[in-house]
């Protein structure tokens, strides 16, 4: 069931919880320790895999605002049997690849997808953009700060327990 109270929020304040949220994670992610980022700390995964795992749903979610802004959409989603296999997709296509790249393409899909979100018409935010009945951009922008702030707790749990057994006084009151 689509939350219905969504429809009265908003846009430009959801996109600004959303950067709020991508900011918060930024810092974190600057702040974690560089000899952890390709650990398997997050069960199967690396700080790595998380951002590649991001960068690819900002990118397809990208893809989808542009054409429902250019009048042409039609929705490509990847279906709820399929999502496993998208993720471990995504994360093999950048295994190979530098911290510094991987990291700078989260920045740039995040700095994209916020950018079509805050171009797009009131009617656009409004409307249908999902084969799901009532679903709108609006529970879109809800979702991706959602799925940030979900991953977001694992990675500052780390890093704050990180931080504290290398300064072991600096968490005391």
């Amino acid at each position: 069931m689509v939350e219905q109270s969504i429809r009265n929020k908003n846009p430009q304040v959801l996109i600004a919880e959303l950067e709020d949220v991508i900011g918060v994670i930024i810092d974190a992610i600057d702040s974690f320790p560089a000899s952890l980022r390709e650990q398997k700390l997050f069960g199967e995964f690396t700080l790595k895999d998380i951002l590649g795992h991001f960068s690819a749903w900002n990118w397809l979610t990208a893809i989808n605002l542009m054409e429902l802004k250019l009048g042409w959409h039609e929705y490509k989603w990847v279906g709820d049997d399929e999502l496993d296999e998208f993720n471990a997709v995504q994360v093999r296509r950048r295994e190979d690849k530098p911290w510094k790249e991987v990291s700078q393409e989260f920045v740039q899909s995040t700095e994209d997808v916020v950018d079509v979100y805050k171009r797009l018409t009131p009617e656009q935010y409004t409307g249908s953009y999902w084969p799901e009945p009532g679903y709108t951009v609006l529970h879109a922008i809800q979702a991706d700060r959602d799925h940030f702030v979900e991953h977001l707790s694992d990675i500052l749990k780390i890093t704050s327990e990180t931080a504290s057994t290398a300064n072991p006084g600096m968490n005391r009151s």
